[in-house]
């Protein structure tokens, strides 16, 4: 959740339930000691939702008063929690990820830890953290911690095997369908082995990944990100997924650089001048929650494993004109930013240095010269966005 307002709409409501539940939990300030709040980032982390879990600084507890954290002195920035988490010994070095947020509700601040959701759970310790001026008070090593409805497994126990069972069923993406099984598999590419243009999963050959070209008749055009490579040739395909004989997902791929990385296509969106048809801005993007951008990174490292690490430069290429948002609804988000700076963006694009094209007719090359700085501009402007949100 990359803006400030819908996360402040979020918590508005959570704090309007007057209540807690299994991904969030409400304090009046933070804790005199780390081994409570460790405590509390892991019991989120576990959630048996499947979903991000918030923990909310500055309200009162029973009463649901905000109260703010703006004078309190023990208040942790983004910082102090990542130095927390990486002095503990995690298993496998698999920690949680946490977002530090600050909002404003009523005049006063509230901290909002965003506890990413994850299918690396269960998050557990193997060594014990405890406090300082309390030996017998800590997060116990080889402990699993969870949250069900408003209660936090207790420090001293490990969560009901039901619940323990629950978070092992996920880390291996069988409480899911097919589809977020294999988005799990993906992110492990050593896992799959490749036989000609397919590849199928050596622990679950049922999943297979099938690389096919297109015809070559198509007429399908070079697009601007074909320009920034080293070599400008290009064709298309198409990446079919599937489980057993049944097809999961399908999107079209490219080759790029000449055959050294072949990519699924990015998604795109546009901002439209009703002025002028012509002017018009496409936002092309990798949602990294989606099948598209898993698919990106696997064939990044296979081919590259093969050709030498050419297939990340060629990606690495690939992004320095294509954005990466979280999901779909922040690269929406952004569209929405461009439209209401749209005079600095059009002067941020051109102060852009303009590419040289080559392999085109003089207009084509101009039309793709222009996209590219377009490009370069919003690859900079949604720097500034994210640091506005």
């Amino acid at each position: 959740m990359n803006d400030t307002k819908e996360l402040k709409q979020l918590v508005e409501e959570l704090i309007a339930t007057k209540r807690e539940d299994d991904w969030w939990d409400f304090k009046q300030c933070y804790n005199d000691n780390n081994v409570a709040l460790l405590h509390d980032i892991i019991c989120l982390a576990n959630n048996r939702v499947d979903r991000d879990a918030y923990l909310i600084f500055g309200v009162e507890d029973k009463t649901w008063n905000i109260i703010g954290v703006e004078n309190d002195p023990k208040r942790k920035n983004q910082q102090k929690v990542v130095q927390l988490l990486k002095s503990c010994k995690f298993a496998g070095d698999t920690r949680p990820r946490v977002e530090v947020r600050t909002i404003t509700i009523d005049s006063h601040e509230l901290d909002v830890f965003i506890i990413k959701n994850s299918s690396d759970v269960p998050y557990y310790l193997t060594s014990d953290y405890c406090d300082k001026n309390n030996k017998g008070y800590g997060v116990r090593a080889y402990h699993i911690y969870t949250r069900v409805l408003d209660n936090n497994t207790d420090i001293n126990k490990s969560a009901d095997i039901n619940h323990v069972e629950y978070l092992w069923k996920k880390r291996f993406g069988l409480i899911t369908t097919p589809l977020e099984q294999l988005k799990v598999l993906l992110k492990n590419p050593d896992d799959w082995v490749e036989e000609e243009s397919r590849y199928y999963h050596q622990l679950f050959p049922q999943f297979t990944i099938v690389v096919e070209d297109e015809d070559e008749d198509r007429g399908r055009c070079r697009m601007f990100y074909h320009h920034v490579q080293t070599d400008n040739s290009f064709s298309y395909g198409i990446i079919k997924l599937f489980h057993y004989t049944t097809q999961l997902f399908s999107c079209q791929s490219t080759v790029l650089d000449g055959g050294r990385m072949t990519a699924p296509c990015p998604d795109s969106i546009f901002i439209s001048n009703w002025h002028n048809h012509n002017d018009i801005i496409g936002i092309y993007y990798f949602a990294t929650d989606s099948i598209k951008y898993l698919l990106l990174r696997f064939l990044e490292h296979k081919i590259g494993k093969c050709n030498g690490r050419e297939a990340q430069f060629a990606t690495s290429k690939l992004l320095s004109v294509v954005l990466l948002f979280d999901s779909d609804n922040s690269a929406e988000s952004f569209k929405n930013y461009i439209i209401d700076n749209i005079s600095n963006f059009k002067e941020t694009a051109k102060n852009q240095t303009p590419y040289p094209i080559s392999d085109e007719t003089e207009l084509a090359a101009s039309v793709i010269a222009k996209e590219i700085q377009e490009c370069e501009a919003l690859v900079e402007m949604q720097k500034t966005w994210i640091d506005e949100n």
